[in-house]
């Protein structure tokens, strides 16, 4: 779900090629965003350097460039960079949210929850539409045990995108960790999740209509990149639904071996595993 919606990730370089530029630093652009979508991600950096330095880019492709070099940095878990990188962005480019929500994405990275709540803050008020900033927004929130506020966010991305069963999830779990009441409302929009799809089968199993164990299975299936999302995934739901039936004992099991069997994403969680970040504050907060 998280890497489908990342903004800085899916923007086009077709960008860079507005306006006169010389083909050099272009070609550079272009040749770092294939490296980044390789998960090349210190090639990435190198190029958007070069291309930079080229001076040849236009200044919307410049400032394009500067975001996703910023992204890369995040990623990398070069935090100080990274904010460095998106505080430059922001200061020729103001009025452009996606900056912000980079930057808050590396803030939580960070664990400045607060912090990131406040970049998404300002991102909303530019762009109020923005689901990418308010579901950023929501899993902060999450992370710091405010899960009426999470819910409020989720309940707007997950009515923008009904299909998304990530999202449906996450609002079923903020509403649980509430106190709020979501059996009839979850019920109805499961109907538009496929639950042949990763994690639809989450989506059964919180109805009733699959084990643990079907999960787990389901969980197992794909590349091992994928293999290993979604049992962090798996984990992390599980885990909720025994800390939300009071086994609190089996939550805290559960939510310690994602981090063990996740710890591939301890420095960019927030990028490729939000359950990761998700599960770690859990156990924080468990006795």
């Amino acid at each position: 779900m998280i890497m489908r919606k990342l903004g800085w990730l899916l923007l086009l370089l077709f960008l860079v090629n507005a306006g006169p530029a010389r083909a050099d630093g272009v070609a550079l652009a272009n040749a770092g965003h294939k490296a980044q979508l390789q998960g090349q991600w210190d090639e990435a950096i190198r190029l958007y350097d070069a291309a930079l330095a080229s001076g040849d880019l236009n200044p919307k492709g410049r400032l394009l460039i500067m975001g996703l070099r910023a992204n890369a940095l995040g990623v990398r878990g070069r935090t100080e960079e990274a904010i460095a990188g998106f505080d430059a962005v922001i200061a020729e480019d103001p009025k452009n949210p996606a900056p912000y929500v980079g930057r808050g994405m590396v803030r939580l990275q960070r664990g400045e929850a607060e912090l990131a709540i406040a970049d998404d803050d300002t991102a909303i008020r530019i762009a109020p539409q923005d689901s990418f900033a308010r579901a950023n927004r929501a899993m902060a929130a999450f992370y710091l045990g405010k899960f009426a506020a999470a819910a409020e966010d989720y309940a707007i991305v997950q009515a923008n995108d009904p299909t998304d069963a990530g999202f449906l999830l996450w609002l079923h779990l903020a509403r649980a960790r509430a106190g709020i009441e979501d059996d009839a409302a979850f019920e109805r929009a499961a109907g538009a999740i496929d639950v042949n799809s990763w994690p639809g089968q989450v989506v059964a199993y919180f109805r009733g209509r699959a084990t643990a164990a079907q999960v787990e299975a389901a969980a197992a299936l794909g590349s091992k990149a994928e293999q290993l999302q979604q049992g962090c995934d798996a984990g992390f739901y599980l885990g909720e639904d025994a800390l939300i039936q009071g086994r609190k004992d089996e939550a805290k099991q559960r939510f310690a071996k994602v981090l063990a069997d996740c710890d591939l994403y301890r420095s960019n969680f927030v990028y490729f595993s939000r359950s990761y970040g998700a599960a770690a504050a859990e156990l924080k907060r468990l006795p």
